[in-house]
């Protein structure tokens, strides 16, 4: 059996990203939480045309959108104290794709927390959240996989996303952003992607 050789680095670095203060974090958080109140409200509208009372769904509503406020709060506290609004990332460039991957430990060490309370509390809620912040400390996209690319020269920022809507963002230093913005252009040049660089 031959095990296939792994692509080799091209381009690899380190950095440590500000979270409240990053337009992109908070463009990302704010996606979500929209995403999750849209959902909200569909289920409120749906338990809404069931029980056909309009003021269990006003009522239903506003509880989702207490719990998202509540949810922003939280963050906003978790970035501030627990992370001090900061996170340490690290990225690779290889011939065939990217890596990207969470390298502070205070993140590692509060997914696997969040795991193990959700276990110890019978919280499956909690359990699969930690879950899916363990599986995104490691992402990879593929250069042939790619179905959108944003370069952001001002910001030293790449943003990639894959058919599966997978997004990565490329946090570049200014010392080797053009590096980077140039080696996932001949990746996608390599892998004969369809996609043009906005």
């Amino acid at each position: 059996c031959k095990i296939p050789a792994s692509p080799r680095i091209l381009l690899a670095w380190d950095i440590t990203v500000p979270l409240l203060t990053n337009r992109f974090m908070l463009a990302d958080f704010a996606r979500w939480m929209l995403l999750t109140y849209a959902v909200m409200a569909l289920v409120a509208c749906l338990i809404g045309l069931f029980v056909r009372d309009m003021k269990a769904f006003i009522g239903i509503l506003q509880l989702f959108g207490l719990i998202c406020a509540g949810m922003t709060v939280l963050f906003v506290l978790v970035m501030l104290l627990f992370f001090r609004n900061r996170m340490e990332l690290a990225f690779a460039i290889d011939e065939a794709g990217v890596n990207a991957l969470v390298a502070s430990r205070k993140a590692k060490a509060g997914n696997r927390l969040a795991i193990l309370l959700g276990v110890l509390a019978g919280k499956p809620g909690a359990v699969g959240t930690g879950l899916l912040a363990r599986a995104q400390e490691n992402t990879r996209l593929e250069f042939s996989e790619l179905r959108w690319v944003r370069f952001s020269p001002a910001s030293a920022v790449i943003s990639l996303r894959d058919k599966w809507f997978m997004h990565v963002r490329l946090y570049c230093r200014p010392d080797n952003y053009a590096q980077a913005e140039a080696l996932v252009e001949r990746g996608l040049v390599r892998a004969k992607s369809k996609v043009k660089p906005l």
